[in-house]
């Protein structure tokens, strides 16, 4: 691996860092695929998690990459609390055939869009790239569009470009999927109301929404964090609504009116 470091990008670098970070915490002898994944997951905003919540909540995301991440040593790490390795330790890890493989389809696909670089999206593809590989079978089968199409769909892009849509109309998922349009960054938690009538999320961009389900507008902006959201829920009666953000400030809110009612540290 150590002859492609010197191209990586520096969110490239910070995935793979993370990803040894994870391995060292599980004790494993070979940097995987799938660790590899949960570390491209870890950048806010990044493609990989605009791609991967394009049906599923960031929470349901999160519990899952653990999941895999875990079945490569019978652990059970969570993702949160892992500490990225030091740069210098990348030169002498040990990396898995599957890992290998991914990392060299990955330095491939920069030389053909003409990069120097290898960037993330190119990781991602190189993992696609990889058939027997759990980490690309995993993401195929959550957007239940073929690994081969994906990867497809993805290299044949412009480096500017980020086909989100083309893979959304691809998988049988978007026929039954009401979209929500609205917030200007990623989604990591979306509860209905108590009667299934009311959505509401939570974002990166710091906003609260709710949602009518039966058209799919946005019926209330809620507005009060300073942080990116990292849950939100409806209280059981329906009547207020409760966020959290990353820093650990907790508010409830009236969710008829948006009115902020508490705050809590």
């Amino acid at each position: 691996m150590s002859c492609w470091l010197d191209r990586l990008s520096p969110s490239a670098k910070d995935a793979l860092l993370w990803a040894e970070g994870f391995r060292k915490a599980t004790g494993a002898v070979e940097l995987y695929t799938e660790y590899l994944l949960a570390g491209l997951y870890q950048k806010e905003g990044s493609f990989t998690q605009k791609l991967l919540t394009l049906f599923d909540d960031d929470t349901a995301i999160r519990s899952g990459l653990e999941d895999l991440a875990n079945q490569m040593t019978s652990t059970s790490i969570r993702l949160e609390p892992i500490h990225p390795a030091l740069p210098d330790v990348l030169l002498n890890v040990k990396v898995s055939a599957n890992l290998e493989e991914a990392l060299n389809e990955a330095a491939i696909l920069a030389d053909e869009k003409g990069s120097k670089t290898i960037r993330t999206r190119h990781l991602l593809a190189g993992l696609l790239a990889v058939q027997d590989s759990w980490a690309g079978q995993w993401i195929s089968e959550k957007l239940q569009v073929d690994q081969q199409e994906l990867y497809q769909l993805i290299t044949t892009a412009s480096e500017a470009q980020l086909p989100l849509d083309k893979i959304r109309q691809a998988s049988p998922r978007y026929e039954s999927a009401l979209i929500l349009r609205g917030h200007t960054g990623s989604v990591n938690s979306v509860a209905f109301s108590p009667d299934n009538r009311l959505v509401v999320s939570g974002s990166a961009d710091g906003s609260i929404r709710i949602w009518d389900v039966t058209n799919g507008k946005m019926s209330r902006l809620i507005q009060g964090h300073e942080v990116t959201i990292r849950s939100t829920l409806f209280t059981p009666d329906g009547r207020y609504i409760i966020s959290a953000d990353k820093r650990g400030e907790i508010k409830t809110w009236d969710a008829q009116n948006g009115r902020q009612l508490l705050t809590q540290e």
